[in-house]
């Protein structure tokens, strides 16, 4: 599948989840009492020093879509995935406010994402427990949780 295909069919997805009534849940949201530019540096700079570079053979499974801010984590082994998370909120207050959000997005284990309503609630506590332990109790920045 190439890159304009998978941004198609995530387009197609999320918009037809929106349609159902339900909207497109996340996993977890994690709210942060900074600005956005502030959380995202601190994030970035702990995903690129304790995780590993996306494998070439997942590379085309790690592409956002152009509205979204989605930020892609990789995790090599115990188990090899990818966690999919990004920065809610509007854009435009993201520079006149001192909060942000982000949330756990999907789950990519080789095959396909998976969503909220893909994972079971098991599975959506294990990877929320690697997403904190791994990532989120090593940024500087402090996060209260909201399901």
């Amino acid at each position: 599948m190439n890159k304009l295909s998978y941004k198609i069919m995530l387009f197609l997805l999320v918009g037809l989840n929106s349609c159902t009534g339900e909207g497109y849940k996340n996993i977890q949201f994690y709210n942060y009492s900074d600005s956005k530019y502030n959380v995202e540096k601190d994030f970035l700079q702990v995903v690129s020093t304790t995780t590993d570079t996306i494998p070439s053979k997942w590379k085309e499974y790690a592409v956002s879509l152009d509205f979204m801010d989605d930020k892609f984590i990789y995790f090599q082994n115990n188990p090899e995935e990818i966690l999919r998370v990004n920065f809610t909120g509007d854009t435009t207050q993201w520079s006149s406010t001192n909060t942000c959000n982000i949330s756990l997005f999907g789950l990519f284990k080789g095959e396909k994402w998976m969503f909220y309503h893909d994972i079971s609630s098991d599975e959506k506590e294990r990877i929320k427990k690697r997403l904190e332990t791994e990532i989120l109790s090593k940024m500087r920045h402090s996060y209260t949780k909201e399901d």
